[in-house]
């Protein structure tokens, strides 16, 4: 597939290095994504090795998923806290 018809995840800038898939030679910018391959899209071909990188990349995965919604739940209470107290305070200058 040339550069002009990729799709944008599918675009490679080449003066980077980048971890190619032995099965399919799709590539990947980080060595974790392509563990994270390994183990979605060809879990019957990998080895004892590749199946430990698939499970340690899936358990950092999870870990910053996790960061991500307790921030993501902050932000939201932030938010409906600054709503609530914004709201009393125009009803009680009022």
């Amino acid at each position: 597939m040339s550069a002009d018809t990729a799709e944008p995840w599918e675009t490679v800038v080449t003066d980077t290095e980048t971890f190619d898939c032995e099965y399919c030679g799709r590539p990947f910018a980080r060595e974790q994504f392509l563990a994270l391959h390994y183990g979605v899209d060809h879990p019957e071909s990998i080895d004892d090795e590749q199946r430990a990188a698939y499970a340690a990349a899936l358990e950092e995965e999870d870990a910053e998923l996790r960061k991500f919604r307790l921030k993501a739940l902050l932000a939201l209470v932030v938010v409906y806290f600054g709503f609530l107290l914004l709201w009393a305070v125009v009803n009680l200058a009022f």
